[in-house]
């Protein structure tokens, strides 16, 4: 599949991180397979006071409590077959600050994880949402058919995102796509079934 002339649609993966990208609200960490911290985004060090520098080469761990390096070892045994989410608090010079912690597998045993602010009263907000996703990835195995399955997706991450309308569309060659399902308020318009462009 093409995402554009002469693109896979996957081009987007194998770009290396560009530091002073990130946005200010996170960082971006790459650990090796021996939790060793390989790449970090230049704006760790507004984060926590550390140079780039003085991170590299760590063991991540060293910077989590004993039982969020539990957890944490133990959640990247799904990342090959799923994105795990998890928040952690981590130990800096400057801070103990809590994180929502994105993490994929990418080449080799390396891990990719990126980081979020988190305040401590949104934790519970965000460990809800997520048991909220888990069980709607449960009911997505449960549908018996693609119709039903993209149906329950709108549904399902439309209550999750608090958005107003989602639109799940199937995309064609030359990527002309049809609406094949949708959720939206009650008083905006539907496009079920519509073609684009």
């Amino acid at each position: 599949m093409e995402a554009e002339a002469g693109r896979p649609a996957n081009f987007c993966d194998s770009q290396p991180l560009m530091p002073g990208d990130i946005q200010t609200f996170g960082f971006l960490m790459v650990l090796n397979g021996g939790y060793q911290i390989v790449q970090v985004s230049e704006n760790v060090e507004g984060i926590f006071g550390l140079s780039c520098e003085s991170v590299l080469g760590r063991d991540f761990r060293g910077f989590l409590s004993a039982a969020d390096s539990n957890r944490f070892m133990q959640t990247l045994t799904l990342a090959d077959v799923e994105v795990p989410v998890m928040t952690l608090q981590l130990s800096f010079p400057e801070s103990d600050t809590c994180f929502f912690a994105s993490i994929r597998s990418i080449e080799g045993n390396d891990w990719l994880i990126e980081f979020e602010f988190l305040a401590p009263d949104d934790m519970d907000t965000q460990l809800r949402k997520r048991h909220r996703v888990a069980k709607a990835a449960m009911a997505l195995k449960q549908c018996q058919t693609v119709s039903e399955m993209v149906e329950k997706a709108a549904a399902d991450i439309k209550a999750v995102t608090c958005f107003d309308k989602v639109m799940i569309y199937q995309f064609e060659e030359g990527w002309h796509g049809t609406v094949v399902a949708e959720a939206a308020e009650s008083d905006m318009d539907f496009y079920l079934g519509l073609r684009f462009p």
